[in-house]
């Protein structure tokens, strides 16, 4: 897991509904230095106890899943006020 979010350069991607971030990484063990991730952010204020249960059952499933098709799950990012979902980028996919 990553330990300092802020440590990232962070460039916003115009997405319908939610709030997307696109950037590159370095180095890390959970996937190839300088590849392009997505990254969702989840404000935790907004969700209710049954949506965060839902949530951390999904996580735990998407982190053992390693299917071609299916996005990757690569790191999650929780601070006080949010989470975030470090995924595969897929060019042109919303």
């Amino acid at each position: 897991t990553l330990k300092d979010p802020m440590a990232l350069s962070w460039s916003p991607v115009a997405h319908k509904r939610d709030t997307w971030f696109s950037l590159t990484l370095s180095p890390s063990p959970s996937f190839p230095p300088s590849e392009k991730v997505a990254i969702k952010i989840l404000d935790k204020s907004k969700l209710d106890q049954k949506t965060e249960r839902l949530l951390s059952r999904e996580i735990a499933s998407m982190e053992r899943l390693h299917h071609p098709h299916i996005i990757r799950l690569y790191e999650v990012i929780e601070t006080l006020t949010r989470l975030h979902l470090v995924l595969e980028y897929a060019a042109g996919v919303s």
